[in-house]
């Protein structure tokens, strides 16, 4: 049996579990350095974290507070089978400061692209248009079908620490049966100071049925 390999002696390593899914922050890696043996924990070997996950059901709103840090360069949030409890409503995002979220009527500016798929061979605008208002709009609100069902897709959260506007971009998916819609969006807070939190929330009283919401920071 060879107990050397690449110069350390594989004896000094203990425990043989194999690991059955993404290693944990605290799994380490061995390897040698010109014949020095050397570990290194998982944080080291990726970009992405998972900081939290939110399974939504009968939701008003969907909050991140706390999670804003010097350790991300930029925070991601994916969406996944999101479905609001109205018809055609507005699914937006508003900012959280010191003070509490940010609810002024021009404390946001934002603006939207989209289209849909409307049968072979055609398509249709959606959602186009730019606000000043009390929050940042991802779907405008656009009537699609009955009740707004299966809204997939990811928000990015730009620099929230630093004294700029916060910025956020988003790309959202709308599953419309035979058809489908996609929305980009841009938008910001009109504020410099330091931003703790984000929240999803519908704009006319509806919940937020189900959906998950997975939120990650990218070093």
């Amino acid at each position: 049996l060879k107990t050397y390999i690449g110069g350390f002696d594989v004896s000094s390593i203990t425990g043989a579990t194999a690991l059955t899914e993404r290693p944990a922050t605290t799994d380490e890696f061995v390897f040698s350095d010109n014949g020095t043996l050397k570990r290194v924990d998982f944080t080291h070997m990726t970009n992405w974290n998972l900081l939290a996950t939110v399974n939504a059901s009968s939701a008003s709103t969907v909050d991140f507070d706390g999670y804003f840090s010097s350790t991300y360069h930029y925070y991601r949030i994916f969406l996944s089978s999101v479905e609001l409890s109205a018809n055609d409503d507005f699914f937006d995002v508003q900012m959280k400061l010191s003070g509490g979220y940010q609810t002024g009527s021009t404390d946001y500016f934002s603006a939207r692209y989209g289209r849909k798929s409307n049968g072979n061979n055609n398509s249709a605008d959606v959602a186009t248009g730019d606000y000043d208002y009390s929050q940042i709009p991802l779907n405008n609100g656009a009537a699609y079908f009955s009740n707004d069902k299966n809204i997939n897709g990811y928000v990015d959260i730009w620099n929230p620490l630093d004294s700029h506007d916060t910025l956020v971009s988003a790309k959202i998916l709308y599953d419309l049966n035979e058809d489908i819609a996609q929305i980009e969006v841009g938008g910001g807070l009109n504020s410099t100071s330091a931003v703790t939190g984000i929240r999803f929330i519908p704009e006319s009283g509806a919940n937020i049925d189900t959906g998950t919401f997975r939120m990650y920071g990218f070093k």
